[in-house]
């Protein structure tokens, strides 16, 4: 017989054990455990209690699936606790709050068979500082505080059993537990249609569902793609709003102004020293030159900068910022501000009927303190994706709903989600965070877009690393045509002259051209010596035409300079 068999509709896997069948499974509703008086003293060779209850589901499906179980003899019932994280994933390195701390545990039913692997990580890190691997993924930073919170485990975790037999979909999420962490706007942008998705603990609009379709999993084109597509036009030729509250936000302060400026240029890898009202794109890189983060900074003061980074990494960003300086004051400001984004033309008339402060001369990358309709303090940075203007409203939050009200009723908007604002970024070429910039990227790979300036006149950590090390590689822009039932989603491999030399990162869809568009990291010298590109999607090729982003010159345009 088979070393191991699985049916993933009855949840269940099987496999031959001292002359019978060895039977278990992952019920869709796993039972917690230890929840109230934690793990019993000296627990750690002892078993649970016989629970048929729990069993009978995967019992059932053995029975369909083997019909000679139900004459069987039961030898014995094992029932045992395993340690599972809320999104299945390991946990894994320093905690951020303890410094030479670690941890390799909640390794969710795979720790036999991943210890090899673990161990070498662990060894790694705790020897060297990093790893010869990608750690992002199960890097115990992730998670926020709020995920600590018990109820929440309990009513998480709970259903992450059941994720292991399910079809792994592209944009599948867990919806348990949920939600954790709102915006004040949650309620009104559900009553629109909002379909939401779930980053570091935050609730994230993907899309808003005007043709009420109810989303399916898919690996074809996606169901949600016509409201997307209308988003994303609104943005190029009217107005688009969208609540962009999940984002971290920092506030650094010092008391000497100098002393201040001088710790966060050894810090960020651009020049931090900006003009009061001017904002910048930077990196925070590791010693190693590699990436740890990357940051929207704005001078708000000649004392005080503002933060703002994606929540999936938040606690790399605190615990960087705190681990490798102790004079610079960080603050955890994200539940003191909501944040609007407005995107495209019209964008500009509509905030400008709702503040005396004039934005005719309000610049890309500049920044101002000002009243926004009913809300005062409002901090206002304009930026850009490409051809797109946009318009970032860090409001009090308390004044949040009333601000959104008035720029929703001040003229022709319409609601947009993540997923448009996405297809905004990959047009325009932009990396991200994540995406297309990992910890093992090279700088020197994205040119004009990596949001690092080598030629900067202080030392910064890492700069020396990347001076030392440059890149055989570029990130290029790609664009190809796509069946409805084949799709690219992400990691699909690419080929040059028969050779595969790279994958595809970023994904989305020029709605312009009518083709799907990508971005991706690859060798320089052989993309410029062949003349036969092609991506393989479920085992099909498709022609590609590449574009060299870094050809781009002009860094300080892209990270938001003057």
């Amino acid at each position: 017989m088979l070393p191991a068999l699985r049916d993933y509709d009855a949840y269940i896997y099987l496999r031959e054990w001292s002359g019978g069948l060895l039977v278990g499974g992952f019920e869709p509703i796993g039972k917690p455990c230890f929840y109230e008086n934690g793990v019993p003293d000296k627990f750690e060779f002892q078993l649970l209690q016989e629970d048929w209850n729990q069993f009978d589901i995967l019992m059932q499906g053995a029975l369909h699936r083997i019909p000679s179980l139900e004459n069987a003899e039961i030898r014995q019932f094992v029932n045992g606790p395993g340690s599972f994280t809320p999104d299945g994933k390991f946990l894994f390195g320093e905690v951020p709050e303890v410094e030479n701390y670690y941890v390799a545990c909640g390794m969710c039913s795979a720790g036999i068979m991943s210890a090899p692997g673990m161990g070498r990580l662990t060894a790694e890190l705790v020897t060297e500082g990093s790893c010869s691997w990608d750690t992002t993924a199960i890097d115990i930073k992730r998670f926020t505080k709020e995920q600590n919170n018990k109820l929440f485990l309990r009513d998480r975790v709970k259903r992450i059993l059941g994720q292991y037999y399910k079809v792994p979909y592209p944009d599948a999420q867990i919806s348990a537990a949920r939600p954790l962490k709102a915006s004040p706007l949650y309620d009104i942008l559900t009553i629109n249609g909002a379909d939401w998705g779930e980053i570091g603990g935050w609730e994230r609009v993907r899309w808003f569902n005007k043709y009420s379709i109810e989303h399916e999993g898919r690996f074809g084109k996606p169901s949600w793609f016509s409201n997307v597509e209308e988003e994303f036009n609104a943005c190029k030729k009217h107005a688009g709003i969208s609540d962009m509250s999940w984002q971290s936000k920092f506030e650094i302060t010092g008391h000497d102004t100098q002393e201040l400026i001088d710790e966060m240029q050894h810090l960020f890898a651009v020049d931090i020293n900006l003009p009061i009202g001017s904002s910048v794109r930077s990196a925070l890189l590791n010693h190693s030159g590699h990436y740890v983060a990357v940051v929207d900074i704005l001078r708000l003061s000649d004392s005080r900068y503002l933060l703002v980074t994606p929540p999936d990494y938040h606690n790399h960003v605190l615990s960087w910022i705190s681990k490798n300086s102790s004079f610079l004051r960080i603050e955890d400001i994200t539940s003191k501000y909501a944040c609007l984004g407005i995107f495209g033309p019209e964008g500009i008339g509509l905030l400008q009927s709702l503040t005396l402060t004039s934005l005719d001369s309000f610049s890309v990358g500049e920044n101002k303190v000002v009243d926004l309709g009913n809300a005062s303090g409002v901090i206002l940075s304009r930026w850009n994706l490409g051809d797109c203007d946009v318009w970032y409203a860090f409001i009090p939050i308390e004044t949040c709903r009333s601000t959104y009200k008035s720029i929703y009723d001040a003229g022709s908007v319409k609601n947009i989600g993540h997923y448009a604002i996405n297809a905004l970024r990959i047009n325009a070429g932009l990396p991200e965070m994540g995406a297309d910039i990992g910890p093992f990227s090279s700088p020197t790979s994205f040119g004009s877009f990596s949001f690092v300036n080598p030629s900067k006149g202080t030392q910064f950590i890492g700069k020396e690393a990347i001076q030392k090390r440059p890149s055989n590689k570029s990130l290029y822009s790609l664009t190809f045509e796509c069946d409805d039932d084949n799709w690219a989603w992400g990691g699909e491999p690419v080929y040059v002259n028969g050779e595969a030399v790279g994958a595809l990162a970023s994904v989305s869809f020029d709605f312009s051209q009518s083709k799907m568009v990508a971005l991706s990291v690859l060798p320089t010298e052989k993309v410029s010596k062949a003349d036969q590109f092609v991506v393989r999607i479920a085992g099909q090729d498709k022609m590609l035409q590449i574009n060299d982003i870094c050809a781009v010159k002009g860094w300080e345009k892209i990270a938001g300079g003057a």
